[in-house]
């Protein structure tokens, strides 16, 4: 009602203001999507497995229509080869090097897709193993490796580390094999007797 009253001449005008926002903002969209196309998901066997980009000519001839109607025609051609695009051979190189640099840009896309694929597949394999590594432990190894997890992890929450429980002035390289491994080795250190049987 407003919207036809004399008195919403004001109304009219936001009104068509949102309109053309509106517009411009679909515009905007549609003009994104040509240009850089957009993502889709890619399923096997009913499953997420990475996603593609897919472009869609036909959006894209339509806003070049739309956006240089003196430079296409309905059909999509060049209305005038001289003057919008120069001389004919110059387009048919251009021609040639787009699809070249889109066959390029393509091939490297699917090399990036496929390592960070097999990457993946490389991270669930050692998953795998590691979990059977973990199921065939004995009830004592399993227990042993638990303690070590936990004194590794509080090692780590106070900042601990092996080269801490050396001395100051310590060089491995100064000391002999058998002082280095005296100060290695926990517990008294019992020289072997070749005398006894």
């Amino acid at each position: 009602m407003l919207f036809r009253s004399p008195q919403g001449q004001s109304f009219r005008k936001a009104w068509e203001a949102a309109l053309a926002l509106g517009i411009q903002q679909l515009e905007d969209i549609a003009m994104e999507r040509a240009l850089y196309g957009q993502e889709v998901p890619v399923y096997s066997y009913g499953k997420l497995v990475g996603s593609r980009i897919v472009h869609n000519d036909r959006l894209l001839m339509f806003m070049l229509r739309n956006r240089a109607p003196t430079r296409f025609t309905a059909d999509g051609r060049a209305a005038s080869r001289q003057n919008s695009i120069g001389n004919p051979l110059k387009a048919a190189e251009l021609s040639r090097l787009k699809k070249q640099w889109r066959k390029e840009w393509e091939e490297e896309r699917q090399r990036e897709e496929s390592e960070e694929s097999c990457l993946e597949a490389l991270d669930a394999q050692i998953e795998r193993m590691r979990g059977n590594w973990l199921a065939n432990m004995t009830s004592r190894t399993r227990a042993l490796y638990e303690a070590y997890r936990q004194a590794e992890a509080e090692d780590k929450a106070a900042g601990r580390s092996a080269w801490d429980e050396l001395e100051d002035g310590d060089d491995r390289e100064e000391d002999s094999d058998a002082e280095w491994e005296a100060r290695a080795l926990p517990g008294p250190r019992k020289e072997p007797d070749w005398r006894e049987g």
